[in-house]
């Protein structure tokens, strides 16, 4: 079959091949990011936040234990702050840094680095060959190893697996494709019960590593509630889409539950956490079996089952709305308020997609990445879909789509999610084109220019943003914050990071919350604020601090967070922060230091940044 209907296994390229042309462009890839000037192969240090705060956790857990321990102590002194973040990455790191401190001698800390650094790429290749072997059931011959490079391609995907990015999304992304994939295969024999559960799995392994998760499973489960109305005659008595459907939800149940015992002591086993993996997404998947479980005992008629899908639906949907009612909202539902009134709105992952202007418009291509084209491979597939009777799977892909699609629309941060299900579709572009009725070199010319649309115009886009974000910093060479690499090496050479932490290092408020997690590692302070949903309270402190028009308000907050130093560097003062005429920050910036503060002298320190101490009585 040359289209969407199946393929004969001997008519593709075995998967081991396939993995190693992707491994080759993985490295040629990760390795062009890695080398260029501030990369991670260049410089060793960390892309971004995330990463470092995900090092402070690893590192604490090897230092430390506390398998259950939610808080870093390290960030937002004195309690530490509270992480939503769940072990199984921590896990990835902490396995081979172990290695390489056992057998290669490098310190832990090092280790650490390495190990985090290096993973998302490993973990973007081996998404990459999930992708071509998820593909399978789709497209014919190069149909596989297209998915898996457009995947590897897809610019949000590798922006957030390019080295020194120590992230949970590529993870998610590589348990979305297995899901996937395994999804495909039940829905293409209903009697593939071992697919199903493996789908399941997956999708529970993903609310267990983020209930971001939460984009894969719903729309999987609803592929296959769609599949059983669709069935019409079939599936009666019992079993069909129906119980291939029950298997995914009950799969992803016992790896949700898998998820709490790991994560919680006992007695937390019934936290009914929003944005970490909880007994309510157990609840999800469970709630999910028992509709597919009475769906199976309906009659046949397609009418007759999309009402009944239908009511069903609704009735598990409100009693979860019951229990848990702000389930809708997931991890946002966990945040404090002063992080969503402050903070999150200026987060540019969290913000939307928009096409006001130009640069708008290659960031929204940039972020959609091979989406267009999946939906074009989608439309022109569909009839041969239709007609080899195997409607459910591109059905299933589509709503994957659509919900992963709208969610990156509203918030840029899941357009690696996205790639997932345009990769898949996208690839069966130039199979198409290959397959058209139409002399030979039309046909090539044609596969070029589709591949060309799935990869090439989302490239370009993060090409033209890249050079418009180079051109922006030299023009405005004082828009760097704490976070300036020169700022930061001044300040750990000016008090190195011990060997071990302790409760005794000095705290320090900071006027860039983003540089917290960097300092908080490179240096011997503990810095009191970290850019998380759950640590309002440590950057609301900040703001007042650096706000205050009256020294009382700031020193009183200093003296509850136990902090002895301020650090303020040049650049726009956060969103959230007061500025002007009368603020400490204003004040401090124009020489007008108040007597409760002393100005240290800190070699190689560049301009603009002054480091103060407070005057203890």
């Amino acid at each position: 079959m040359t289209t969407g209907g199946g393929t004969a296994p001997e008519a593709l390229l075995p998967l081991p091949v396939i993995a190693v042309f992707l491994l080759l462009a993985a490295l040629v890839l990760h390795a062009g990011f890695g080398v260029q000037p501030g990369g991670f192969l260049a410089t060793g240090a960390l892309a971004d936040t995330d990463s470092w705060t995900r090092s402070l956790r690893v590192l604490a857990l090897w230092q430390d234990g506390g398998w259950f321990e939610e808080t870093l102590p390290r960030l937002a002194p004195p309690d530490g702050l509270s992480l939503h973040w769940t072990r199984p990455l921590d896990i990835l790191i902490l396995l081979p840094a172990m290695g390489l401190h056992g057998l290669g001698g490098l310190p832990r800390a090092q280790a650490v680095l390495v190990a985090g650094g290096l993973l998302c790429p490993v973990l973007h290749w081996l998404a990459a060959v999930a992708a071509a072997w998820a593909a399978r059931p789709l497209w014919p011959r190069l149909g596989p190893p297209m998915a898996g490079l457009l995947l590897l391609l897809a610019p949000p995907a590798l922006s957030y697996a390019a080295p020194g990015r120590s992230d949970h999304h590529t993870l998610i992304l590589l348990a979305g494709v297995l899901a996937l994939g395994a999804a495909l295969r039940a829905l293409r024999d209903p009697a593939d019960a071992r697919a199903a559960g493996w789908a399941g799995a997956w999708l529970g392994f993903g609310l267990w590593v983020s209930v971001e998760g939460l984009l894969f499973a719903a729309p999987v489960l609803a592929g296959f509630g769609l599949a059983w109305v669709l069935e019409g005659h079939a599936g009666w008595p019992p079993g069909g889409m129906a119980g291939q459907g029950r298997r995914v939800a009950l799969g992803m149940a016992a790896m949700a539950a898998l998820g709490v015992v790991a994560e919680y002591p006992p007695a937390a086993w019934l936290s009914g956490a929003y944005d970490k993996v909880s007994e309510q997404h157990v609840a999800i998947a469970l709630l999910a079996a028992v509709v597919f479980a009475l769906a199976g005992r309906i009659r046949p008629g397609a009418v007759r089952r999309l009402v009944a899908g239908a009511v069903l639906g609704a009735g598990a949907l409100g009693i979860l709305l019951l229990l848990y009612p702000r389930a809708l909202q997931a991890s946002i539902a966990g945040a404090d308020a002063d992080a969503v009134a402050q903070f999150l709105p200026a987060v540019k992952e969290m913000q939307a997609l928009g096409l006001g202007d130009a640069a708008a418009r290659w960031n929204a291509l940039f972020m959609l990445g091979p989406a267009p084209a999946g939906l074009s491979a989608l439309v022109l597939a569909w009839p041969a879909w239709r007609r080899a009777g195997r409607s459910a799977l591109p059905a299933m892909l589509g709503l994957v789509l659509l919900a992963t699609a709208v969610a990156t629309w509203r918030h840029q941060r899941f357009g690696a999610d996205l790639a997932a299900p345009a990769a898949l579709l996208a690839a069966g572009l130039p199979v198409l084109a290959l397959a058209a009725p139409w002399p030979a070199l039309p046909r090539v010319v044609a596969a070029l220019g589709a591949l060309g649309l799935a990869a090439g115009l989302p490239l370009l886009g993060g090409a033209r943003l890249g050079a418009a974000a180079t051109a922006a910093a030299e023009a405005d060479p004082d828009a760097g914050r704490c976070g300036d690499p020169a700022i930061i090496a001044a300040l750990a050479r000016f008090r190195p990071a011990p060997e071990r932490w302790s409760a005794e290092d000095p705290v320090l408020v900071a006027n860039d919350t983003n540089a917290g997690p960097e300092l908080a590692w490179r240096s011997g302070f503990r810095p009191v604020a970290g850019p998380y949903h759950r640590g309002g309270a440590a950057m609301a402190d900040t703001y007042t601090v650096f706000g205050a028009t009256e020294d009382g308000a700031a020193r009183a907050v200093l003296a509850r967070r136990g902090a002895t130093w301020l650090l303020l560097c040049p650049g726009t003062p956060e969103p959230g922060q007061p500025r002007g005429p009368g603020t400490l920050a204003e004040r401090l910036a124009q020489g007008a230091v108040p007597g409760w503060l002393d100005p240290v002298a800190v070699p190689d320190l560049p301009a603009g940044a002054r480091l103060f101490r407070l005057r203890l009585p």
